[in-house]
């Protein structure tokens, strides 16, 4: 039988954990470098500076968070997994209001409440694994040849499978860093901060599409991997259909909340207020098509098609979405910026579509 979406699991858990390591050490080392390089400007070099040192600290303990919650769920614990995404949500929550505002540390508070946040979380991973697993246990790699030739082997395989998931997460970076840069390039700091807004909603995009996917996937590669093909089919419709009406509802309240949603984060007596008002219901547009990319995506990955989804992966996170970026500002204004992750979602939407009925044709044919 396939089981490829818990191979999927395991490699991105391993990927988090190294990524994670990398940027840590240079974000500390190079930090200039690096802020200028995702698009900060001398005006936001400060701010970005403070907000960045206090962040690192909790980043440790963040990647044990993103890694160990996948294993726990693995373990049979969803329930103490989803309450450590919990816990760190609601921490979070109260120490952002009380350092920001009470103790007024401002920029530095949200971050420092992120790591304060971010390190319960990890404590409370590392706890579950030394004292509450079932199944899952820490232990020592065999220095064998057999044993490291299997580890290398299975690595591989892992890499393989789940490198579209892997490439999923790169490209909110890309398109973070993309965007900073056009929206620095057209409309100064106010621009990027109107563009931060949808930054911050984009993740609670991707992991409410996500998770469609990811609920799908062990039902589509156990099926298929027991040759039930009509349970896939099915597992396909249903999941596509979920997928659909949560971009649609999430478009709709980008459309219509985009006031309350910019409040949170801006004050209207800013200039980036306006530009995110008239901004994210444009950006909203991608969800209609982004949900059903990531399920579809799934799909292969559970059938064990790695080379199709890390191609559509590509497409709509880097092939369409950097030129759109460019591009699309020359012809639109403004307005393009906002459109070149919806309009990165639609190419790709058209290409996978298109690609899926020729297959459906081609073996009705047969």
């Amino acid at each position: 039988m396939s089981f490829a979406w818990l191979k999927n699991i395991k490699f991105l858990s391993r990927t988090r954990v190294i990524i994670f390591g990398v940027v840590i050490l240079v974000s500390f080392f190079f930090t200039h470098k690096v802020l200028y390089a995702l698009g900060c400007s001398p005006a936001l070099e400060a701010l970005a500076t403070d907000y960045l040192l206090w962040l690192l600290p909790g980043l440790v303990f963040f990647y044990l968070q993103c890694a160990g919650m996948m294993l726990i769920r693995l373990d049979g614990s969803p329930k103490y997994a989803m309450s450590v995404q919990i816990v760190a949500a609601v921490l979070n929550i109260f120490l952002d209001w009380l350092l920001v505002f009470p103790l007024g540390m401002g920029i530095k508070g949200a971050s420092v409440a992120t790591s304060i946040s971010c390190i319960v979380a990890g404590l409370m991973v590392i706890g579950y694994f030394l004292l509450l697993s079932d199944k899952l246990k820490f232990y020592k790699l065999k220095a064998s040849r057999k044993s490291l030739v299997l580890s290398l082997r299975n690595t591989g395989y892992m890499i393989k499978v789940g490198m579209a998931t892997f490439i999923a997460e790169l490209s909110m970076g890309i398109m973070m860093v993309a965007g900073n840069y056009m929206f620095l390039s057209y409309l100064g700091e106010p621009g990027v901060a109107a563009f931060s807004v949808g930054c911050y909603l984009f993740p609670l995009i991707f992991s409410i599409s996500n998770a469609v996917a990811q609920a799908s996937q062990p039902i589509i590669s156990y099926n298929y991997g027991a040759g039930s093909f009509d349970r896939v089919r099915e597992a396909l419709k249903i999941a596509l259909v979920t997928a659909f009406a949560c971009g649609v509802l999430i478009s709709a309240g980008m459309w219509v909340g985009s006031p309350a949603l910019t409040m949170i984060f801006l004050s209207p007596s800013e200039t980036a207020y306006e530009l995110a008002v008239k901004g994210l219901p444009l950006l909203g547009l991608c969800t209609l098509f982004f949900a059903i990319n990531i399920t579809f995506i799934g799909y292969y990955q559970s059938r064990e098609q790695s080379l199709r989804s890390i191609i559509y992966m590509l497409l709509r996170g880097v092939v369409f979405m950097v030129p759109g970026f460019v591009v699309l500002p020359k012809i639109f204004g403004s307005s393009g910026l906002w459109l070149a992750i919806p309009a990165s979602e639609l190419l790709t939407f058209v290409v996978i579509l298109a690609i899926y009925f020729l297959d459906k044709a081609r073996r009705s044919c047969l």
